[in-house]
């Protein structure tokens, strides 16, 4: 089933027709501000870090969606845990995900089918952040908790709801305006895309802007530009639930079940029993001759990779497979398209950063993206915010160099 949560849940919400007093309510009372444009995983774990520093009166949300809608599944490794903790996050966290007792790979080249099965193997009390990336993501194996991505945003609003300084202001925006000062701190006027919303508003000098809106992100592409890694072809996942009904497999068994097939490149993820009686599964997905990723192509490659996982499950398990994908039903199906790029710069004078996908995209393989996200880099901006505002440009240079190495390590692994 498809979980379809509202946005701004129970946040405290701006007044859509009284923007204008917003601005004098912050002007008047010198209230140290905080923005973020962006209400998905990057920007509510950003508006979580930035509330448990208290080093802001107000922190603004704005986002464009009316619903959480992404249904694919993801794990955090357990080198997110001690932020988790840190966040308020991990218990809350560990209650709404699944758990999954096993985990097992299967590779296969050619002919042969190497099986290897894996338990958990840690939940590290602590974990050195300013490490490289490639120390930091040594050892641990693999989480054994897996959560949809509406579901995790869901858990990070309704921990946000609890604070009374948490505003959203619910639309989409667009800068149109950005005032230097000699201090380097910029003043940023924001244009709504339907002005019936709300209308254009400004905010004078706030103390951190952090733009998390996506690797499509628009105010970064405007701001400071991307590359895109020469190397690098655009990939296509797709994502999907396709029922068991029928198929034999016991409702009570939960698993993991991963496939490296070296014949034809895929990848694939699939969980056994993420609801009751289904496989819920992440893809590496051809793209199609024709040129165009239709509805189709997408469930049709949700079938083949539940048919090639269960085929090699049935050596465990007592399934009763159709004779062939396209006798599998598809519950859902979607997909997420990936192109390798980074922003020029990860911070816009002295006050805006980049964070997430707009900090650069890469791989979804084993989590490492959202725990990349739930790790290095809620600590980087929390070593920002904590950084003393006369040493700002050098702390803006530590994060670039932290959020960069990142997002280099995570560019560099290799599905092959």
């Amino acid at each position: 089933m498809l979980n379809h949560y509202s946005v701004p849940f129970k946040y405290p919400v701006i007044d859509n027709n009284d923007i204008g007093s917003f601005e004098k309510y912050l002007a008047a009372n010198h209230k140290r501000v905080a923005v973020v444009v962006g209400a998905g995983p990057g920007g509510l774990l950003s508006a979580t870090a930035l509330q448990i520093s208290g080093k802001f009166d107000v922190i603004l949300v704005i986002e464009k969606r009316p619903c959480y809608v992404r249904d694919n599944a993801f794990n955090l490794r357990p080198q997110a845990f001690p932020m988790l903790r840190k966040l308020g996050l991990k218990e809350a966290y560990e209650g709404s995900a699944h758990f999954i007792p096993q985990i097992r790979f299967h590779s296969r080249r050619g002919e042969q089918i190497k099986v290897e099965e894996e338990a958990f193997l840690g939940d590290p009390e602590d974990v050195d952040y300013s490490l490289s990336p490639a120390k930091i993501f040594t050892g641990y194996g693999w989480p054994h908790h897996i959560i949809k991505i509406n579901d995790f945003e869901k858990l990070l609003s309704s921990s946000l709801q609890k604070h009374s300084n948490i505003f959203l202001l619910h639309g989409e925006v667009d800068l149109i305006n950005v005032h230097a000062t000699e201090n380097k701190m910029r003043s940023f006027e924001f244009q709504s895309a339907n002005s019936s919303i709300f209308p254009n508003f400004k905010i004078t000098e706030p103390n951190l802007v952090v733009v998390a809106a996506g690797a499509k992100s628009h105010m970064r592409d405007r701001l400071v530009g991307t590359v895109n890694l020469p190397d690098k072809p655009p990939e296509f996942w797709c994502t999907g639930v396709v029922s068991l009904n029928g198929i034999g497999n016991p409702a009570s068994l939960k698993h993991l079940s991963v496939l490296e097939n070296q014949n034809t490149k895929k990848f694939a993820f699939g969980f056994l029993n993420f609801d009751t009686n289904d496989i819920a599964l992440n893809s590496t997905m051809q793209f199609p001759k024709n040129g165009s990723i239709d509805a189709k192509h997408i469930e049709v490659s949700v079938q083949e990779s539940a048919y090639e996982i269960l085929q090699l499950e049935s050596r465990y398990l007592d399934l009763k497979l159709p004779d062939s994908p396209e006798q599998l039903k598809v519950i859902q199906s979607g997909k997420v398209a990936i192109t390798y790029r980074r922003p020029n710069e990860f911070s816009f004078g002295h006050n805006l950063v980049f964070i997430g996908d707009a900090a650069g995209s890469g791989t979804p393989v084993g989590g490492y993206g959202l725990t990349f996200l739930a790790s290095i880099y809620m600590d980087a901006l929390l070593g920002l915010v904590h950084s003393s505002e006369n040493i700002r440009g050098e702390a803006l240079l530590q994060y670039g160099r932290r959020i960069g190495a990142a997002v280099d390590y995570w560019h560099s692994i290799d599905l092959s």
